[in-house]
């Protein structure tokens, strides 16, 4: 009756201990994140909000540059320079209404942000993942279009509120992709709510609006290193 007992006491005591150990650490999902410094190489596909006339900047395509800094395991600032050419329209809204044409065109911007990013597995990543999601605010600065309306985007602060993850393909090697949609204000001048003729309901933006936000989705694609200094 003793010799089962005892046996009986060792198994108990053994199943707490068996349950802690769980996957074996080459077996698990879970891998650290070693490196806290990060750069990327980033191409990104715009598709622009031009505005309620479409002079504003549109669709686009730029590529630039990002370095990332982990200041704790899940959270890490950004900071990103990108550039590239936008789709958009010139029309002359001094023309009457049957002579005004929308004319394509293209904007060269250059876009500066700085951003933050939490990571949702933590200091780690899971079967190579690691999503995350976070904001970034920044300025754009607009080219010289020369547009005879006298429209002109010039430099906007953006804000822009983001999702996405990084692969890593081993320690260092990493490619990232992320969803953004960046916010700016266009501002139109007075010739686009005034009209060329004695009828008010032929300006090109009868009543306005004066200003308006609009959304800018964009999709980026990258490729980094990881490294500690």
């Amino acid at each position: 009756m003793r010799g089962p007992a005892l046996a009986l006491a060792a198994l108990l005591a053994a199943a707490p201990a068996s349950a802690q150990v769980g996957a074996l650490p080459e077996e698990s999902p879970f891998r650290d994140i070693r490196f806290g410094h990060g750069i990327s190489l980033v191409v990104a596909q715009w598709a622009g909000d031009g505005g309620e006339v479409d002079v504003g900047p549109g669709d686009g395509t730029t590529f630039g540059i990002r370095y990332d800094l982990r200041i704790s395991q899940p959270v890490a600032l950004s900071v990103g320079w990108s550039r590239g050419d936008f789709d958009r329209v010139i029309i002359d809204a001094r023309a009457v209404p049957e002579d005004r044409e929308a004319i394509p065109a293209s904007e060269t911007l250059d876009l500066i942000d700085l951003g933050f990013q939490f990571t949702l597995s933590g200091g780690k990543t899971w079967h190579g993942l690691a999503p995350f999601i976070g904001a970034a605010i920044g300025l754009a600065v607009g080219g010289d279009v020369g547009d005879p309306s006298g429209y002109d985007f010039g430099n906007k602060v953006t804000f822009a509120p983001l999702i996405g993850a990084r692969f890593f393909a081993g320690e260092r090697l990493f490619a990232r992709f992320e969803f953004r949609g960046t916010f700016w204000k266009l501002s139109y001048p007075t010739s686009f709510t005034t009209s060329p003729t004695l009828d008010p309901d032929d300006a090109l933006l009868p009543g306005g609006p004066e200003s308006e936000w609009v959304v800018n989705p964009s999709i980026h694609l990258g490729l980094g290193y990881s490294f500690n200094w």
